[in-house]
This record gives C-alpha cells, sequence and structure tokens, in this order.
C-alpha cells in the first residue's frame, strides 16, 4: 500500500479535501490517503467558501498555513511573522511524519502546494535528518513541484 499525507489549500480543512478527492481516490485503491490541517486556524464565519460551509455545515474552524498578521504570531512585522508562521508549518508536517508516517508521497493543494515547495527544500538540503525519527518521503518529484 502506498501512504500519502495530502496537505490542503487556504481556508479549508482535511474534511472538505478529502471529500474533494473523492473521485480521484477510486481510480488508486493501492493508496491510502492521510489529511492534516494546517496549524493556524480562524472561525468558519471567515471562509471564502460558501459552497463548503454548505457541505459542511458542522466545521467550526477553516485551517491556513501561512500568516502575515496572525495574532498569535509573536513576531512583530509581517516578515517575521511570515517566517514564523513557515516555521510552525513545517513543525507540523515533521510531527505528523513522526507520528503517522512513513510517507511515500506527500500530495498538495494550493497553499498546502506553497508550504511543500519550501518544506521540500528544506527536507533536501538535509535540515530535517535529527527531527524527522521515521522515515520521510521515499520518493520526491521535484518536477510536478515546479512551474515549468
Amino acid at each position: 500500500m502506498i501512504k500519502v499525507l495530502c496537505l490542503h489549500g487556504f481556508h479549508n480543512t482535511s474534511e472538505v479535501l478529502e471529500y474533494m478527492m473523492k473521485d480521484f481516490r477510486k481510480y488508486f485503491p493501492e493508496m491510502s490517503f492521510d489529511y492534516m490541517n494546517a496549524p493556524l486556524s480562524s472561525p468558519v464565519e471567515c471562509s471564502i467558501d460558501q459552497r463548503a460551509r454548505q457541505i459542511f455545515p458542522n466545521i467550526e474552524k477553516h485551517y491556513y498555513w501561512i500568516s502575515y498578521s496572525d495574532a498569535t504570531m509573536v513576531a512583530k512585522d509581517e516578515n517575521q511573522k511570515f517566517m514564523q508562521s513557515l516555521e510552525l508549518c513545517h513543525k507540523t508536517i515533521v510531527d505528523k511524519i513522526n507520528e503517522k508516517g512513513p510517507y511515500d508521497a506527500i500530495l498538495s493543494f494550493s497553499e498546502g502546494g506553497q508550504i511543500l515547495q519550501t518544506f521540500l527544500q528544506r527536507y533536501e538540503a538535509g535540515e530535517f535528518k535529527d527531527v524527522i525519527k521515521k522515515e520521510g518521503p521515499k520518493f520526491v518529484d521535484r518536477k510536478s513541484t515546479r512551474l515549468n
């Protein structure tokens, strides 16, 4: 079984991404998909996706990966808050890999793809070798994460 970690997009949830991928998953029965939420959240009332709110009326929060202004960030300016939220995102992914991994692949959508790109750059540079306790992704296809 191929195990895939899935990262959702901006103001979304793991539950919504799982729903969005239901038809996609039918074509890959040999894969198991593990969905995770981003570390930052806001009340669902702030969501820009009204359709998702109608399909999932019980969701109370939507999640996002990057913040320039989140009040939970200690940093003073936007650039520092961005870097602080990026660190938090990478730590969240590392924690997920340590908890539920190893994974054979990571699939991402929208803002999750931006986070994955920065995570893979650091992963390939060896920055996580001392903090990822389990084997990391077994293959990384960098071509699929770059715009041509």
